[in-house]
């Protein structure tokens, strides 16, 4: 491991935490479901 001064995201995640975020409500934080 380096120390960076920022932190920086690995490219390769970020598909995955997308699709993770777009599954949680921005209001009430809970999982968006098709009921």
């Amino acid at each position: 491991h380096i120390e960076l001064a920022k932190p920086v995201f690995h490219i390769g995640f970020l598909p995955k935490v997308k699709k993770v975020l777009e599954c949680i409500c921005i209001h009430c934080s809970k999982l968006k479901t098709d009921d």
